[in-house]
């Protein structure tokens, strides 16, 4: 799974591992372009459960007016977001077509007119797999303006939800008049079908007379899946229909009402019992009903399951969703992979709090931020959950169940900045904290900040879920150059399921892990060094991985060179000295 950036800020392209178990070192000289990349997914994060404009300055990331984020000279003026990722075939296989295994999608973000927000303009998803590639585009520009005003009036919404018009369904594929996407943060969640009162009254009776018609001459199957909602759908909407009307045909409508319960072998003998003639005016009124509701809505979350089987809630609603066909399917797998990269950003910035006696107490932490973006609950943490379970790898490579304090404190030990943490709940004061150093306990004011700036990330990659994506910035600062490379350890064992990926400046963190490749003590496959470099047009990354000896494939330019070219520079003076002195001699 590959997240990829475009005319971000100032870069051009730039993209990053974020697959479980993937551990990505984002390197390059200052303002090179490396934050970008993670603000793009804390922004993408914090905006996930927004409907409309793209949440630029929330919990996770402030990043100003969305004019200042189109690099500048991008023509057009829009930034692209976009993921790469696979799905399996078998899981989504069925009726509706089978899905490719490899997909793309790539969203357009174009400032607002005041250049205050983003708003998504255009979606494009492909994916390919068999003999040719397929892709659909899916656009705000052909919306039409009074089907989008009348879907949020239908629906009760403001101005928040972006609907994209879709065209077509896929490349070549069968045309969808008035049909757009729901769009909540970059995520597809619906596919909304417009269509005015004649064709829906018409529809449905078509289809309505075709399932009773099956229904009718299929009585060895009246138990198959497919009759019980359409007989719930129906009876409801002749409630609806004729709801407040005396006489008997409410006690007729009842009786439905009481057969229709799930058990088509007891709403068969009262729909029989009708006449054509009433059959028909109540097939009839039920078209009529429907068509009241001008929407034909198909969710496309996969734990969504409708009436009729995958996705759908309704007669209609099937038939759109047939036409659809495997688009559905696309559409539904990615917003299921946004959810797995956006619900599983964990991130701690690039600054840390100072040490202090008590820390401070919280109500709710912001999703995605496990410690505070300072690392300020990092004390609150340990408070309320230092007790429970989790599953870790120990420094001698051991997989082990631990409470959360005993997984800290054996960690602590081996970066040697501390033997034993505690964490006291004050109450009304805070947390209190305090770590043993020599055998004795001691308040983190009265020790090396070194401890303050390396537990948060201790405690924040401990207790993060399953398969979380860690996003960390300068884990370095304040520690001694031993300190970083065991803490390159850390990242490298400690929790094997977490995708990292930390920006860093460190040589000494870069050459643990070129150490540990080299001893074959990690898996070289899933660590990389994301090298983004500046350009006239804009900063570019490449990947520089590594070979069995733990060298890297490239050296690029500005690449973590200061030691050695300090060194050089060292052997090189001391080489004339010597000459130097020979001459003299």
């Amino acid at each position: 799974m590959r997240w990829w950036i475009e005319d971000f800020k100032g870069v051009a392209a730039a993209s990053v591992d974020v697959s479980p178990g993937a551990v990505t070192i984002l390197s390059g000289v200052n303002s090179s372009g490396k934050s970008s990349l993670l603000q793009s997914l804390l922004l993408t994060a914090q905006s996930h459960y927004h409907r409309g404009a793209m949440v630029l300055n929330g919990p996770l990331t402030r990043l100003g007016s969305a004019s200042d984020l189109v690099r500048s000279g991008a023509r057009p003026e829009i930034t692209k977001l976009g993921l790469s990722f696979s799905r399996d075939n078998r899981r989504y296989s069925g009726r509706r077509g089978r899905l490719q295994r490899e997909m793309w999608a790539q969203f357009h973000l174009a400032p607002s007119p005041q250049g205050t927000t983003f708003a998504l303009q255009e979606l494009e998803v492909g994916w390919n797999g068999d003999e040719r590639a397929s892709r659909m585009v899916l656009n705000k520009t052909y919306a039409r303006a009074g089907d989008v005003a009348l879907i949020r009036e239908a629906r009760g919404e403001g101005d928040g939800t972006d609907y994209l018009h879709l065209k077509q369904a896929i490349s070549q594929g069968t045309r969808t008049l008035r049909t757009y996407i729901a769009v909540v943060g970059l995520r597809p969640v619906e596919v909304v079908q417009v269509r005015a009162a004649e064709y829906v009254t018409r529809q449905y009776r078509r289809q309505l007379q075709t399932v009773f018609r099956e229904f009718e001459s299929d009585s060895d199957r009246l138990y198959e899946s497919r009759y019980p909602p359409v007989i719930s759908e129906f009876v409801e909407l002749l409630s609806e229909a004729y709801a407040g009307i005396d006489g008997d045909l409410p006690t007729i409508i009842e009786e439905l009402r009481t057969a229709r319960s799930g058990n088509p072998y007891t709403f068969s003998p009262v729909w029989r019992n009708l006449s054509a003639e009433q059959q028909g005016e109540y097939i009839e009124a039920a078209a009529v009903q429907r068509a009241k509701k001008p929407l034909i809505v198909v969710p496309l979350e996969h734990n969504v399951r409708g009436k009729y089987g995958f996705g759908s809630e309704g007669l209609l609603e099937d038939q759109l969703a047939e036409t659809l066909g495997r688009a559905q399917l696309v559409l539904s797998s990615l917003g299921e992979a946004l959810n797995s990269v956006t619900d599983r950003v964990q991130y701690l910035g690039p600054l840390r709090d100072e040490p202090r006696v008590v820390w401070n107490q919280w109500n709710e932490l912001a999703r995605g931020l496990p410690v505070g973006t300072r690392g300020e609950y990092s004390a609150v943490v340990l408070s309320r959950n230092g007790q429970k379970y989790i599953s870790y790898v120990t420094p001698e490579k051991d997989q082990r169940s631990d409470r959360l304090i005993d997984a800290v404190n054996t960690w602590l030990s081996y970066l040697e900045i501390g033997d034993k943490v505690w964490a006291e709940n004050l109450g009304k004061l805070g947390i209190g904290l305090e770590v043993e150093v020599n055998g004795h306990r001691r308040d983190l004011t009265s020790v090396g900040v070194g401890v303050s700036q390396a537990l948060p990330i201790v405690v924040a990659v401990l207790a993060a879920p399953l398969n979380s994506l860690f996003l960390v910035e300068q884990p370095e600062l304040h520690l001694h150059p031993a300190v970083q490379s065991r803490l390159a350890d850390f990242i490298l064992r400690a929790r094997p399921d977490l995708a990292i990926v930390l920006e860093t400046h460190s040589e000494a963190l870069l050459t643990r892990v070129r150490r540990r490749i080299s001893e074959d003590d990690v898996e070289r496959a899933k660590v990389a060094v994301t090298f983004v470099e500046s350009s006239r047009t804009g900063s570019l990354s490449r990947d520089l991985l590594f070979n069995q000896f733990g060298d890297l494939s490239d050296w690029p330019e500005g690449f973590l060179s200061g030691i050695g070219e300090d060194t050089a520079a060292i052997v090189e003076a001391n080489l004339q000295r010597i000459r130097r002195l020979g001459k003299d001699a």
